[in-house]
């Protein structure tokens, strides 16, 4: 499990709540899914150091499995860089696993750009409203 993060860090020019960068697999129903939470992270970079370890993770799973995933995007910013690594990776596990997909914390322009996402690299990440709704649609075969 990879684990970085602060709760609030207050300055005179500068607040930031609740950053959390958390990698680690859940058992549900029998099922194994990788939680990736990306709550909070608003830097480019951050985001796609964490895209890269939950790669890195979900690569070790048995090729031909279905590899199954929660992310956690609540308060975050979709950066060109970011979506384009996502799509980059989307293609590349594609090509060697089933997949199913669920991602809460999608409002706004982020559902347009979630839509566009499936669409170019033709996969289906269900946008759910919690953790229990994703693991509940995760585990359905």
């Amino acid at each position: 499990m990879f684990t970085f993060g602060f709760n609030e860090v207050n300055t005179d020019r500068l607040v930031i709540k609740k950053m959390h960068m958390e990698i680690k697999w859940e058992n549900h129903n029998g099922k194994d899914i990788l939680i990736v939470d990306y709550t909070g992270i608003i830097l480019d970079e951050n985001m796609t150091k964490q895209l890269n370890n939950a790669v890195a993770k979900l690569k070790e799973v048995k090729q031909g499995e279905t590899l199954r995933f929660f992310s956690n995007v609540t308060g975050c910013f979709a950066t060109p860089g970011f979506l384009e690594a996502a799509k980059q990776a989307d293609k590349e596990l594609q090509a060697t696993y089933r997949m199913k997909s669920a991602i809460m914390g999608i409002t706004g322009t982020k559902a347009i750009l979630l839509k566009a996402h499936n669409l170019v690299v033709k996969s289906k990440v269900q946008q759910v409203k919690s953790k229990e709704e994703a693991m509940e649609y995760l585990c359905k075969d």
